[in-house]
């Protein structure tokens, strides 16, 4: 059961709708199970048609693989996120030794690029 959720006037429960940043570290160097990657995904998918999950997917250097993933998500907390991060297979089975999780202020034009 997931704990987070946004809804469309980026409000919930009384409480603004935040943006975070996750960043998964430390990737195994073995082969990916397809039944991890298949649970990771429908994981995904999950977040992403609760409009939790903005955007995903590997990090790359030039075209070098660099053994991390970038997700962002919209929740209330750094809580309700980890909460999210924490239920991921690629987590749970130790796919990634590590996750950072930053909440990022949007730079846009209507806060005018936080000038």
């Amino acid at each position: 059961m997931l704990y987070c959720y946004c809804d469309t006037k980026r409000m919930y429960r009384g409480e603004p709708v935040a943006k975070y940043a996750v960043l998964y570290e430390g990737e195994r160097k073995d082969s990916l199970a397809p039944d991890l990657l298949k649970g990771h995904v429908d994981h995904l998918r999950n977040l992403h048609s609760k409009g939790i999950l903005l955007s995903c997917g590997p990090l790359k250097n030039d075209d070098v693989w660099v053994g991390k993933g970038l997700l962002t998500f919209e929740a209330n907390t750094k809580e309700d996120v980890e909460k999210c991060v924490l239920q991921d297979p690629f987590i749970i089975h130790k796919w990634y030794a590590e996750y950072h999780i930053y909440e990022w202020v949007e730079a846009n034009d209507s806060n005018n690029y936080l000038s």
